[in-house]
């Protein structure tokens, strides 16, 4: 188990929690865990992000489509 330091998220603080600011946040805790991990696995990460609905979007389309056959 490894703790990094703390995120910095003092550029959120007094606004009002929209799912824009939400999301800007989890971006910034992800990109930190990220780092951390990097470090652990001795490797860099893929530059793009993992994104499950992305994914499941992907996953549907294809479904969809063997379905259509």
């Amino acid at each position: 188990m490894q703790a990094g330091p703390p995120v910095d998220l003092s550029r959120f603080h007094g606004l009002d929690p929209t799912p824009e600011v939400l999301r800007e946040a989890t971006e910034t805790i992800m990109a930190a865990i990220t780092a951390l991990l990097e470090e652990v696995r001795g490797e860099k990460a893929p530059a793009e992000p993992y994104d499950h609905r992305r994914a499941r979007l992907e996953q549907r389309r294809k479904a969809a489509e063997g379905n259509a056959k």
